[in-house]
């Protein structure tokens, strides 16, 4: 059932008539109203400033910002009573909301009656409801919305987690990897993930561990760069120090609106397409899903632009420009496909696949590397190789003079590489994962550009001096604060 619910079109009517665009939509948890104080209390939190929060004071924090989109706490399992004060008080303030333009999104937590969330929502004319990760009752709620075409559900999808480094002691001490570089956490590889399988909108709903305006910044910054959204959840002390309009989570508040409002201005990037020497054959009915995502994990770690292809669009076009092909989710090929792989090496290039290309690897080996026509192929003995063993192989296989885009000095910072669709513009995000800012970076870029211009977060973009090299284009660009973005021009 959850297909159900993901398969929504991409505009819908809403309850008073006007289109409502989900791809504009820039939401925002809006926590409040007595349901809310009583899920505080049961997890011994401090309320705060919720219980009487939704007031419409609190719609003037929205003013000038991009924010058009309210998740208000709906439905959650709990006393009857407190469901129906909650649900009247957040009835309520989405009416005030939207005349002010804003959507309002009824947020169901797990546990909640889908039926009576449905029909409250309706009837409080709510835009929709956004499903919390952990809902689960798909069914019920597919019944209690069918036939409703002018009703919105947007489920929040869960395995986000807080983006950066991940610490190894109270000192601070990073996890380092094989390679001594620190372990980035970074949802890049997910959003790409869930955009393949189809999955739109992307809305990741993981709570940050340490809220900051950096942490903040970092998790849209992560989420956007790929063409997803992390839904902006302020902290209780924030919602309470705006309230108090104290300068310091004002000025927090400006650093959150400030990296969403980028990345509306900038909304041309999300129909960009990925691109890299790596072509990835994704098939949506693997065995192995969660093998399939932790390889794109670890090869995104290791800084290898790549490009998924489904297994059904997967033809002479689609390997145009590719160097390698990594099928190793394909375990039952047909002819069609395997020849079509054949050519790929025979013509030069770089074919990982598994034990159904019917290769046998003997038992003491990992894999086998074998030349076929101007290319190679390398057979892996088991259907699902480790994927970190993986990942290195294919950098070392690959080369890293033949990435496409190389990163100096910016053992923190990850890349995500796209192109515009007629290849005039290439586009080069980079996310720094560290608390503190990278060390001056030089970027390398593969191919020949007439024009680079650098963007920050804040302020206004420079033109960024490009040197020619043996093996592409380079550019000083200094440090990276949190996050940065590299246009260059054909």
């Amino acid at each position: 059932m959850r297909r159900l619910v993901h398969c929504l079109p991409s505009v819908l009517l809403v309850w008073n008539c006007f289109a409502l665009d989900v791809a504009k939509l820039v939401p925002v948890r809006w926590p409040g109203g007595p349901l809310e104080v009583t899920r505080r209390a049961a997890a011994k939190a401090d309320p705060g400033i919720l219980k009487d929060f939704y007031r419409p004071a609190s719609l003037e924090l929205l003013r000038d910002t991009p924010i058009n989109c309210l998740l208000v706490t709906w439905s959650a399992a709990g006393d009857p009573a407190v469901l129906r004060a909650q649900q009247e008080m957040a009835g309520a303030y989405a009416k005030l909301a939207q005349q002010k333009g804003l959507a309002v999104l009824g947020l169901v937590y797990a546990g909640a009656d889908p039926v009576q969330a449905v029909e409250a929502a309706q009837a409080a004319h709510l835009d929709g409801l956004a499903l919390e990760p952990d809902f689960a009752d798909f069914e019920r709620l597919s019944q209690a919305v069918e036939g409703k075409a002018d009703f919105l559900l947007i489920p929040l999808q869960a395995g986000g987690s807080s983006p950066g480094i991940r610490v190894l002691s109270d000192a601070g001490a990073a996890v380092a990897t094989p390679t001594s570089e620190p372990w980035i956490d970074s949802n890049l590889w997910l959003v790409r993930s869930l955009r393949a399988k189809g999955l739109a909108p992307v809305w990741l709903g993981f709570a940050l561990e340490n809220p900051s305006a950096d942490n903040d910044a970092r998790a849209i910054a992560d989420s956007a760069a790929a063409g997803g959204r992390w839904v902006a959840a302020p902290d209780d002390g924030l919602l309470t120090g705006l309230s108090k309009q104290q300068p310091d989570a004002l000025a927090k508040w400006r650093r959150i609106t400030e990296a969403l409002g980028f990345f509306e201005e900038h909304a041309e990037w999300r129909r960009f397409v990925a691109t890299g020497p790596l072509g990835i054959v994704r098939d949506a009915a693997t065995r192995y899903p969660d093998v399939a995502d932790e390889n794109l994990h670890l090869i995104a770690r290791r800084r290898i632009p790549y490009r998924l292809i489904d297994r059904t669009a997967v033809d002479a076009k689609a390997l145009e420009g590719l160097k390698a092909l990594l099928v190793t989710e394909i375990s039952n090929p047909s002819e069609s496909e395997r020849a079509l792989w054949k050519n790929f090496a025979e013509e030069g290039g770089l074919l990982v696949t598994g034990p159904a290309w019917g290769t046998t690897v003997p038992k003491d080996k990992e894999c086998m590397e074998q030349e076929l026509g101007k290319g190679q192929v390398v057979v892996y003995r088991e259907e699902t190789p480790d994927p970190e063993t993986l990942s290195k192989n294919l950098l070392h296989l690959l080369g890293r003079g033949n990435l496409g885009l190389r990163l100096f000095n910016a053992p923190s910072v990850l890349p995500y590489l796209s192109a515009s669709e007629d290849g005039k513009q290439w586009l080069v995000q980079m996310i720094n994962y560290a608390s503190g800012p990278s060390e001056s970076i030089t970027v390398r870029v593969s191919g020949s550009y007439r024009t680079a211009r650098l963007y920050g977060l804040s302020g206004a973009a420079a033109d960024v001096p490009m040197e020619k090299s043996e093996q592409g284009m380079e550019l000083a660009i200094g440090p990276i604060h949190t996050y940065a973005a590299l246009l260059l021009e054909r």
